[in-house]
């Protein structure tokens, strides 16, 4: 048990500090109080949901039995990680480009309407002088 408490010990400090790493690097890229409330209770959930089924493991099964189930579900749980990660990387990114391509569609306009008004009134404004 020392040995598994260790290493489980051991992989739940590296799994905190990737998430903390990842979570604080998209707040601190975002600044957004309603994405770090999001994230906040996802990470509670997520908590919660981690204690729940590691309690319940490692009171139901002994730990020879315990070891298969774990090494399969941290799998699923990784791969859970990665298409999460993934996705929440791939819609912030595009909403981000959206919004950027927004902005750039609006200066466009902007300019085109200047652009529009300049070249139209300049030369009558020229043949009144």
């Amino acid at each position: 048990m020392t040995l598994y408490s260790t290493l489980l010990n051991t992989l739940h400090t590296l799994h905190n500090t990737l998430h903390n790493t990842v979570l604080n690097t998209l707040h601190n890229r975002l600044n957004m109080t309603h994405y770090s409330t999001l994230v906040n209770t996802i990470h509670t959930l997520h908590n919660t949901l981690h204690n729940i089924v590691l309690n319940t493991l490692h009171n139901t099964f002994h730990m020879t039995l315990y070891s298969t189930p774990l090494n399969t579900l941290h799998t699923l749980h990784n791969t859970l990680h990665i298409t999460v990660l993934n996705t929440l990387h791939n819609t912030l990114y595009m909403t981000l480009y959206s919004t950027l391509l927004n902005i750039l569609y609006t200066l466009y306009t902007a300019l085109s309407i200047i652009h529009s008004t300049i070249r139209y009134t300049t030369p009558s404004l020229l043949r009144s002088i």
